[in-house]
């Protein structure tokens, strides 16, 4: 491309965004958890669990939240989780089966 080919632009301030296209809003992928008791588990692998009201600003909003560590549990009305320290989670199970019940079949 030569010297005389390119085009120099120049915007008025804050016309470059007033010509912008809106960007489209992106679908809430948590919305079908809405409303669900729901697990977290952090990175730290601290356990979250309670009642997903929310996901804003990439933080998940629990309400009748449980704080699972490895000596305590603590309860709180409402609890903010940035998605950044997110590992995984899920809504909360209909059951759990031991394992170990299983071993007596197999010996």
């Amino acid at each position: 491309m030569d010297q005389k080919d390119k085009k120099i632009v120049v915007f008025k301030k804050g016309e470059h965004i007033k010509n912008q296209k809106p960007q489209p809003k992106q679908e809430n992928i948590f919305a079908p958890l809405i409303g669900k008791r729901i697990i977290i588990q952090a990175k730290s692998s601290t356990i979250f669990e309670g009642e997903l009201i929310d996901f804003t600003q990439g933080f998940f909003v629990l309400k009748d939240a449980k704080i699972l560590g490895r000596k305590r549990i603590a309860e709180t009305d409402l609890l903010y989780i940035h998605q950044g320290n997110v590992a995984h989670l899920h809504i909360l199970p209909k059951n759990i089966i031991d394992r170990t019940e299983n071993k007596e079949s197999s010996s």
